[in-house]
């Protein structure tokens, strides 16, 4: 009897012991699983796309940082311009890849946010359909005036603007551009009726500035400060949170008295939803090294552009908030017309 008790008693511990560890032992594995796959990634190349053509900020980018990430990771990375659809082809190529680290995309706002904003038939969603890691870098953005325009300030042209003084025209790259949303914010917060006038890219929309047929552009300052320094064009005031180290006696247009006025181009890293976190990670930490690089800071503020780096967390959030306010203002955008 007192042998059958005792076996009995075995059995029963077993069967609880059985799962215990059962349950105190996955985790341990799949957190070692995670790691190994996290050591083991990158295991071959990776394909970098990029949404343009061959020469423009977020191509020069994605070389500049791809260049450099690629010997830390130990495996080439290939950039693959894919451009179209004013850069949701290339997005949309990213979104459909498989979601194993492999396939990359290095991403403007105007390519990721915008796009699917003023898309008749939205393709993606970038909250839901991409990963972001990090901003890589920013371009940013100055208010410039041609020489020929009389007011030197902001409180100067919102002031002309209301006596509807003539030829009040600012330029774009084309519409639904981040430079075309910064114009119709200018004139949502002061009331000003400037005149938008799309163009097909940066070089078209510049020449006509420069040539006076338009008075005013929303620009990056990599594209227009050689003609600011040599007095071709006048800066009235910068677009973001912060004055600009290539303009430092420009004020922003917050300074100005658009409190909350806040936009500059951006270009980041993303891979495809459902992507591994142990490989989000790892690229997080391998561009966050990158990005403290004194000689890799020293290399992009050669390009007029300034590194930024935010957390995985963080530029989701970013991305959030800007599809969020983009979304706002277009809709009064679509109701002003």
């Amino acid at each position: 009897m007192t042998i059958a008790i005792k076996a009995n008693r075995t059995r029963i511990r077993t069967r609880i012991a059985g799962p215990l560890l059962a349950a105190i032992l996955l985790p341990l594995a799949l957190m070692a699983n995670g790691q190994a796959q996290a050591q083991a990634y990158p295991g071959k190349p990776i394909r970098v796309i990029v949404p343009f053509p061959p020469g423009g900020t977020t191509d020069a980018t994605a070389r500049a940082f791809t260049a450099r990430l690629s010997p830390a990771l130990g495996q080439p990375m290939v950039v693959d311009n894919r451009g179209g659809a004013t850069g949701a082809i290339g997005v949309m190529a990213v979104t459909q890849a498989q979601p194993d680290g492999y396939t990359l995309l290095i991403g403007s706002d105007s390519s990721v946010i915008l796009g699917p904003i003023i898309a008749e038939a939205r393709t993606f969603d970038p909250v839901k359909d991409l990963v972001p890691i990090s901003i890589l870098a920013v371009a940013p953005m100055v208010m410039v005036a041609h020489p020929s325009v009389k007011a030197n300030t902001v409180a100067e042209v919102v002031a002309q603007s209301k006596h509807g003084k003539p030829g009040m025209f600012y330029a774009s790259i084309g519409n639904g551009s981040v430079f075309h949303f910064a114009g119709e914010q200018f004139n949502q917060m002061t009331g000003a009726s400037l005149q938008h006038v799309p163009y097909k890219g940066a070089s078209p929309a510049i020449a006509d500035l420069l040539g006076g047929q338009v008075q005013f552009m929303f620009a990056t300052i990599q594209s227009t400060l050689p003609y600011i320094k040599k007095g071709m064009l006048k800066a009235i005031a910068v677009t973001g949170t912060r004055r600009s180290s290539f303009l430092p006696n420009v004020p922003t247009l917050a300074e100005s008295g658009l409190h909350g006025y806040n936009i500059d181009t951006w270009v980041g890293l993303f891979a495809p939803a459902k992507t591994p976190p142990e490989v989000v990670n790892r690229l997080g930490i391998e561009v966050n090294k990158l990005i403290k690089d004194p000689q890799f800071g020293a290399l992009i503020h050669e390009s007029i552009l300034e590194l930024r780096h935010q957390t995985p967390g963080e530029f989701h959030e970013l991305v959030v908030h800007d599809q969020a306010r983009y979304t706002e203002q277009y809709k009064r955008m679509q109701l002003a017309n």
